[in-house]
């Protein structure tokens, strides 16, 4: 059943783990008014505990709504727990067809994007991406480079190298752990840390093991 219920006599569940983006929901609200409905079951003290909504219900507060269109449901404990993280994590499972959504905010007028969330800046950077042009080649490498600096590769010969070998993997291990903050060894290592380019250590040694 759904109907319109002041948003006062909502709580937020004890267990959910969501961390909303209360500012990004309130400009939402605020540009496109309130849409969608929350869900909640009621309680045994006359309050509604919400499953999914919490956040939206609190930015509708804060911009200035009194009342919200509530699903109310009948639920166990657990049901309710069950609800709360599906709905989460289905929201996390989704993914996007970016050439459709560069399209879509392509389309946009500069005034626009405040409703949406996105900024002339996602859209520029999507449209470079994903973008098909007329050819339907997509995004030409030698057309993006026009400007770019020439590639020069660094000399990373080091100064020396040795070669370390252990008795076991435990020792393996405990030396990627102690010596290189890693869970595993790679198969080379600067020391002290450098990634071998220039502008890096030129004074560091490079640490290197059989790969075994």
């Amino acid at each position: 059943m759904i109907r319109v219920t002041p948003l006062s006599c909502l709580v937020q569940h004890p267990d959910n783990p969501r961390r909303g983006n209360h500012e990004a929901i309130r400009q939402a609200i605020r540009e496109n008014g309130w849409h969608g409905v929350i869900t909640a079951r009621l309680l045994p003290d006359g309050a509604g505990e919400v499953l999914v909504g919490w956040h939206r219900s609190q930015a509708a507060l804060a911009e200035g709504l009194d009342e919200a269109p509530v699903e109310w449901v009948e639920c166990s404990d657990e049901e309710a727990r069950q609800i709360v993280l599906s709905d989460n994590k289905a929201s996390d499972m989704a993914t996007y067809d970016n050439a459709i959504l560069a399209d879509l905010l392509a389309n946009l007028d500069a005034d626009d994007f405040a409703g949406t969330l996105y900024t002339p800046e996602d859209a520029d950077i999507l449209r470079r991406v994903y973008s098909t042009p007329l050819n339907g080649m997509g995004t030409d490498p030698n057309e993006e480079w026009v400007g770019m600096p020439e590639f020069e590769q660094g000399d990373r010969t080091p100064q020396h190298s040795i070669a370390v070998h252990f008795l076991s993997l435990e020792d393996k291990a405990r030396f990627a752990s102690e010596v290189l903050n890693r869970d595993t060894p790679p198969r080379f290592a600067w020391w002290p840390q450098s990634d071998g380019f220039i502008g890096s250590d030129t004074g560091s040694a490079y640490v290197a093991d059989d790969g075994e």
